[in-house]
């Protein structure tokens, strides 16, 4: 039963650790690093050949061709949608730590409760009791362990979520920002890059 209740705590504590990876990283790429990078005009056409050569950084490159529309009903129109996908990533598996959290100790004390009940069974000996006390004890702590882990995980994700998302609306101001500044918007500096 130890290694049962090892095993549910460490598959738990895996499937909190996909979200925490999840609520860390929504987009292949750093949201607070590309508004450092936007500094100006050379900056945005540097980052824009970078990206168009990066490969897997669909969201980011998404949107820069949004920033890089003309007409600004569509841009805001494809930027939103944008941030709906990207608010969608990252809140993905967000119940999961909790869940995780509760399934590890109710499996650590159901083996826990087996372990009592299969030592108690095959000896009627009241010697018995306390060695199969301190077993079911470890069992059971195991459980909570993996719970306890989740929990930490289910805190930490979501003070990265709130991060991450920060981050990702920094990032489209600085570029709403830039769109105007420029005389010619992002789309100018876009065709400029691409002739």
């Amino acid at each position: 039963m130890m290694w049962l209740s090892a095993l549910v705590a460490a598959a738990c504590v895996l499937a909190s650790l996909r979200r925490l990876t999840v609520a860390v990283a929504p987009t292949s790429l750093d949201a607070e690093e590309l508004c450092k990078a936007l500094t100006g005009r050379r900056a945005f056409r540097r980052l824009w050949a970078a990206i168009e050569a990066a490969p897997r950084v669909d969201w980011e490159r998404g949107l820069m061709t949004a920033f890089a529309e003309h007409d600004e009903r569509v841009r805001e129109a494809l930027v939103n949608e944008l941030l709906t996908e990207v608010n969608g990533r990252t809140t993905a598996w967000s119940r999961v730590p909790r869940i995780c959290a509760s399934v590890a100790t109710s499996a650590g004390f159901l083996f826990a409760l087996i372990t009592l009940l299969r030592t108690w069974g095959e000896e009627e000996s009241p010697l018995t009791v306390g060695p199969a006390l301190i077993s079911a004890v470890n069992v059971f702590s195991l459980g909570i362990v993996g719970g306890a882990f989740c929990g930490v995980i289910h805190v930490r994700a979501m003070r990265a979520e709130r991060a991450s998302l920060g981050a990702i609306d920094r990032l489209v101001e600085r570029m709403q920002s830039l769109t105007d500044a420029l005389p010619q918007g992002l789309a100018g500096e876009v065709a400029q890059e691409v002739d």
